[in-house]
């Protein structure tokens, strides 16, 4: 099932509570925690049945290209 991106944005806002102009930053740099981990991988499958790896979140790529690849993974 293919994911939208923006959904994927809106999910890594809600979840972080931050604005479009942190998605340049990583998950950890804008605050993510492994709790947080969990509630984003919990609603991403909850919402779209994705299962994303929790490392991928803390793998200190920028927030907009781990939704390239959590979308490339949904293809």
């Amino acid at each position: 099932m293919s994911v939208d991106r923006g959904n994927l944005t809106m999910l890594f806002v809600d979840t972080l509570k931050i604005n479009d102009a942190d998605l340049n930053k990583s998950f950890s740099e804008s605050g993510g925690n492994s709790v947080l981990a969990m509630k984003f991988i919990l609603r991403a499958k909850k919402e779209s049945g994705l299962e994303i790896p929790m490392e991928w979140l803390f793998n200190n790529k920028p927030i907009s290209q781990l939704i390239d690849d959590i979308h490339d993974l949904s293809l």
